[in-house]
């Protein structure tokens, strides 16, 4: 997320609650990989009210939170963004992606 523009991380967010269900779908009829998946979710929630706490965003479920933060980012116009906002919200971003391949190979190992 180095360097991505407001647009690549409204994508990255939106991205988020359809990457978290299709993880959690591979573990389906397994106990300890759904488990182990499901312990590391709370690391993507962390990181994505993070982000909704910043724009005054209430945080919900995964999907509906970083869609919200997605629909504010487009919101903004591109020459109000600044650097240290801008950065934050890459680093959020980072982490929420971290996150989720951390419960993705937990989900399909």
């Amino acid at each position: 997320m180095t360097g991505s523009s407001p647009a690549d991380l409204a994508v990255a967010y939106r991205s988020f609650g359809r990457r978290l269900n299709q993880a959690l779908a591979a573990a389906e009829g397994d106990a300890d990989r759904q488990a182990a998946a499901r312990a590391l979710v709370p690391q993507l929630e962390q990181a994505i009210a993070e982000s909704a706490r910043a724009f005054g965003i209430k945080a919900d479920d995964v999907a509906a939170t970083s869609a919200a933060v997605a629909a504010h980012i487009e919101s903004i116009h591109a020459d109000q963004w600044d650097d240290a906002t801008l950065n934050r919200l890459r680093d959020q971003a980072l982490r929420a992606g971290t996150a989720l391949r951390n419960i993705e190979a937990a989900a399909s190992e």
